[in-house]
């Protein structure tokens, strides 16, 4: 755990956060100004990695949804780089509880199967195995959704 320590007046505060979730003072930071302003600084830009322990962070300690759905867009939208894709297989691990929409989902798994690099994040061959067929049965529920649909009734 890491503790981050202010100074006010002559009394200390710490903040304690847990290092599994969140391991930079600069995502940290930026949680902290937008719970103080309630505006995003930026700072993290497009760095996936970054974005992700600020998505984990708001999951972790339950902070405001809009700075999760800040997050969440913020990141969705960084894997438009390859450079990023390698937050993939770790994305679709926690896509239960970060709450990813389905349309943000469907996202995710094709960055997984359009980008090499995504793929080999995922680690072993068994873990990369495992990516895959959570993004064919992903593939499947959105097919299935998509022909229940078609086949309801339209309503004029």
């Amino acid at each position: 755990q890491k503790e981050l320590k202010g100074q006010e007046h002559s009394a200390a505060a710490k903040l304690r956060i847990d290092s599994r979730c969140c391991s930079s003072a600069l995502v940290v930071s930026e949680a902290l100004h937008f719970l103080y302003t309630a505006d995003f600084k930026g700072q993290l830009r497009s760095n996936a990695r970054l974005l992700w322990q600020l998505l984990c962070l708001c999951v972790r300690y339950a902070l405001p949804s809009t700075l999760k759905r800040y997050a969440t867009a913020a990141l969705i939208k960084s894997l438009e780089q390859p450079k990023n894709v390698v937050v993939v297989p770790v994305l679709l691990q926690a896509e239960k509880s970060v709450g990813l929409s389905a349309a943000e989902l469907r996202y995710v798994v094709h960055q997984l199967l359009c980008h090499p690099e995504a793929m080999a994040a995922a680690g072993d061959d068994v873990k990369r195995a495992h990516a895959v067929k959570f993004a064919v049965e992903e593939l499947e529920r959105a097919i299935g959704q998509q022909q229940q649909q078609q086949q309801q009734p339209k309503q004029i």
